[in-house]
């Protein structure tokens, strides 16, 4: 796992000049997403684990404390998947920054990528 604090600082001094920058910031927002919904994600379950083992004073009216404790960490778990989602749109940014900007430029460059070579499956329309 990458260390959270040292992305965060890259984070907080990215500049976005050049389109390698675009490129490197889009895979610094999937790391950062994805490690902090790593560690969301093993949090909820050690709280979980932590949560189910608490028996219950005479104040909870017999409630079952597996279940508080499942109520309590689907927020963290709900939190960790808005954190993956995140960090996708780091990979999507990406991706649509090399549609309408990348592309078009090679194109007009004529540096368009090379065509594949056609396949040697024919499809014959007339009845020989």
């Amino acid at each position: 796992m990458a260390d959270l604090v040292k992305l965060v600082q890259q984070f907080q001094n990215a500049e976005l000049m050049t389109s390698k920058d675009v490129i490197a910031y889009g895979r610094l927002l999937r790391q950062i997403g994805n490690e902090l919904y790593l560690q969301s994600y093993f949090r909820a379950d050690e709280l979980e684990a932590a949560l189910k083992n608490y028996k219950g004073k005479w104040y909870h009216f017999g409630a079952s404390t597996r279940v508080r404790a499942k109520l309590v960490t689907a927020h963290l778990r709900i939190g960790a998947d808005g954190m993956a989602a995140w960090g996708l749109s780091g990979v999507k940014m990406t991706h649509s920054f090399h549609k309408h900007f990348v592309g078009p430029e090679r194109h007009a460059r004529g540096q368009a990528r090379k065509p594949q070579k056609k396949s040697n499956f024919e499809i014959f329309t007339d009845d020989e």
